[in-house]
Formats: C-alpha cells, structure tokens, sequence
C-alpha cells in the first residue's frame, strides 16, 4: 500500500524509515508459525516500530509473510525479527526499503 507523499515527509521528520522483512518456513513449521501468528503481530512490534503505518501480507500458498513497515530502530528491528525466528528454523530476510515515490531521488543525479 503506497502511502501518500505527505505522510512519508512527516515520518522521515519524525525518524522512521521503511523496512520490508520476509519471514519464510517450510510445512514442517506450519504449526509453530501458526502460533506465533495467534499472538497477534502487535506482540512482535517494538517501540521502534510504527504500527500505523506497517502493513502484513500472507503470500497464500507460499509460506511468506510479508511486513512493510516504518521504523527508527534497527535494534527494535532486530527484537522484531528474533522474536519471530529465534529458536525455529523459520527465516527472516530484512531489508531497508525505499518508497517509489523517492525512488528517482536516489537514482538521479
């Protein structure tokens, strides 16, 4: 979900930055992800992490779960992701995003 430029300028003024984290399983960890899905995404938020402004998407029949979200932590960032994989052998890739919108910015000279 784009958000509109407005909200992105005022979540860059308050020190947010967009990430996207891809947690994947195989069937094997259908039941333990399940479970840590029934705590609710909430749970795996940190301060650091924007809940307005985060988004999860369940790529149905590929065993992903994607979160595009908004964050001023990369330590928060790191707790989000340990609380969802640590001690499972469930994945998680984090990347730090750019929103289309900037994207000619970057590019651009």
């Amino acid at each position: 979900m784009a958000l509109p430029v407005d909200d992105l300028i005022k979540l860059r003024e308050e020190g947010y930055y967009p990430f996207v984290a891809i947690f994947t399983w195989t069937y094997q960890e259908d039941k333990e992800m399940m479970k840590r899905l029934g705590k609710g995404m909430d749970y795996y938020y940190g301060r650091g992490i924007h809940r307005d402004y985060t988004f999860n998407y369940y790529c149905t029949g590929a065993r992903k779960l994607v979160v595009i979200g908004h964050t001023n932590s990369n330590k928060d960032l790191q707790r989000f992701s340990s609380r969802f994989i640590l001690g499972t052998p469930i994945q998680a890739e984090i990347y730090h995003a750019v929103d289309v919108k900037e994207l000619p910015d970057c590019v651009l000279p």
